[in-house]
């Protein structure tokens, strides 16, 4: 069991492992897939991660808890697959990695990144996503995929840089 591993304050809301462990192997059943040793290492891997991780990283730190055997990133990418389908993760498109799911994430993909420490705060914001899809819809578009990603400094790391009055 992996409950000494500190949570992780990576996306607000984020839960528990003993939760999160408990939801995977209950959307994996349902979908008739086996949450198998692999795949578990992957999901605490990120769920353990401070900052979203891409496959080759998580292949290495996957690597390490299987007493350093070597996991090919394409099985890592199958498995991320796998868990983006089930919901349990999301893929922060600019940055190429991947985050644990938060809480009753509902399947938003809108992120703040911070540029200073690296915090991915995921929010679900219906009013944006009507208006986006309002948008498309004027313009005849189809989107088949929403995402939106702001970048900047997160609270703590804009108050710890002095501003122009203070230089």
């Amino acid at each position: 069991m992996y409950c000494s591993v500190p949570l992780s304050p990576i996306i607000a809301g984020q839960t528990t492992w003993n939760v999160l462990e408990k939801r995977a192997h209950e959307r994996c059943a349902v979908r008739g897939k086996k949450l198998t040793p692999l795949r578990l290492r992957v999901l605490h891997a990120l769920w353990s991660a401070k900052e979203p991780v891409g496959a080759y990283d998580l292949s290495d730190r996957v690597s390490v808890e299987a007493g350093g055997r070597r996991m090919a990133p394409n099985s890592i990418y199958r498995v991320l697959i796998l868990f983006t389908e089930l919901g349990l993760v999301r893929r922060v498109e600019s940055r190429q990695a991947y985050v644990v799911a938060r809480d009753g994430d509902p399947g938003s993909d809108m992120f703040f990144l911070c540029d200073g420490c690296g915090a991915v705060t995921a929010i679900d914001e219906p009013q944006l996503a009507a208006l986006l899809t309002s948008q498309a819809s004027a313009l005849g578009f189809r989107p088949h995929h929403q995402v939106v990603e702001v970048a900047g400094q997160c609270r703590t790391c804009a108050e710890s840089q002095p501003t122009k009055e203070q230089t």
